[in-house]
């Protein structure tokens, strides 16, 4: 029997998505069976279809000691079903990962749900040592190394460490600017990385805008969309961290919280601004009165203050803060962290109308006639 060729990181295939299988065959025993031999050719105490470039849902493990009779396990379309609150620590390695370990934590226990070698349908209760095991080989079937557990930088420094070693490739630094939108960032990949798959990206972040946090990355240049969504939406998670007692005790949800960053981030430019408008703009929701925010224009018609008409403010869309109250039903960019702290931390004042003039200098009001008067004034 032919042994199989194991993919190593960074391999993008390595982050597909492995699909369902029918049913257990002939042709698929066959595959488990290579499967197996080649796992312990390599050796290892596990190995998922995907790792031989097989995008489907078969894992096989066999986690028998050294001096011990071989115990071989066969899943098919596995699916954890449970799992204990009970968390344990395990040092991992991965055949597509070779000479790399680190501590993950994972739970302890856990039921799975599977199909046998013979297509006969099981619930494996699992502890311990193979309950980590059938975890880690089920991250597979999803497009999860167990380097995705560690820091973003001990992560980075493998993957890099290996692409430089295997594929003589360099990570590329890539600086996303804060109020970038999802369709930018796809953009900006496209023009970095030739191959990259923009469509996917944008299918997969979709739903996701404002929470893929604006920074410097180092990329590599084969990397995947689900990767570069993983890493941006990790990099929100570390940055958000610290404020999120404080966004507890606001009065706010985090989406309320980051749709106001959002507006802030296109609003104004200064953090003494950004919590200025943040106080009038949860003023007026708070009074019941549109928000009005001319920010969301180009996010929905492409069109800024200066080029809008009249029939613009009309534009149907749940995102038209001068035809809908409230926030709007999303964020419009992905804000930087001192819009989200100014929407966390706005400035009280009386002031309910704000306008920025051809400058950038903000003028405020209390009322209307005063907003009126700012408009003849700076706007003329």
């Amino acid at each position: 029997m032919s042994l199989l060729k194991i993919i190593e990181a960074p391999d993008p295939r390595l982050r597909v998505i492995s699909s369902p299988v029918d049913g257990v065959d002939d042709e698929l025993r066959s595959l488990m069976d290579q499967m197996l031999e080649t796992m312990y050719a390599a050796p290892g105490i596990g190995l998922s279809a995907i790792q031989v470039n097989i995008p489907k849902r078969v894992i096989v493990l066999d986690i028998a000691g050294s001096e011990e009779d071989p115990d071989p396990r066969y899943f098919v379309n596995p699916e954890i079903v449970w799992q204990s609150d009970e968390m344990e620590n395990y040092k991992e390695g991965c055949l597509s990962l070779p000479e790399y370990y680190a501590e993950v934590e994972r739970p302890g226990a856990c039921h799975i749900r599977h199909l046998d070698y013979d297509g006969k349908e099981h619930l494996l209760k699992a502890e311990g040592l193979l309950a980590t095991c059938i975890q880690h080989e089920i991250d597979h079937l999803e497009g999860i190394l167990f380097v995705d557990y560690l820091s973003v930088l001990r992560r980075n420094m493998i993957l890099r460490k290996l692409a430089k070693g295997d594929y003589g490739i360099n990570s590329v630094s890539i600086t996303f600017p804060e109020g970038v939108t999802i369709t930018e960032i796809g953009e900006i990949l496209k023009l970095k990385f030739l191959d990259f798959d923009e469509a996917t990206f944008l299918r997969l972040a979709k739903g996701k805008e404002g929470f893929l946090f604006p920074d410097t990355y180092n990329f590599l240049p084969n990397i995947g969309p689900r990767q570069v969504i993983f890493e941006m939406e990790e990099n929100f998670d570390q940055k958000l961290e610290p404020l999120m007692l404080e966004i507890e005790e606001s009065g706010h949800s985090l989406e309320e919280i980051i749709i106001m960053a959002s507006l802030l981030e296109e609003e104004a430019r200064t953090r003494q601004t950004r919590k200025m408008i943040a106080g009038i703009l949860w003023n007026r929701i708070e009074l019941g009165m549109l928000l009005q925010v001319d920010a969301v224009f180009p996010y929905i018609i492409g069109k800024n203050t200066f080029q809008l008409t009249l029939e613009d403010l009309q534009f149907d869309s749940l995102y038209n803060t001068y035809k809908y109250p409230g926030l709007p039903p999303g964020a419009i960019s992905n804000p930087g962290l001192q819009s989200i702290e100014s929407a966390l931390q706005p400035t009280e004042s009386d002031y309910l109308f704000y306008l920025s003039d051809r400058d950038g200098n903000t003028h405020y009001a209390v009322n209307f006639e005063g907003h009126k008067r700012n408009k003849r004034i700076y706007l003329r």
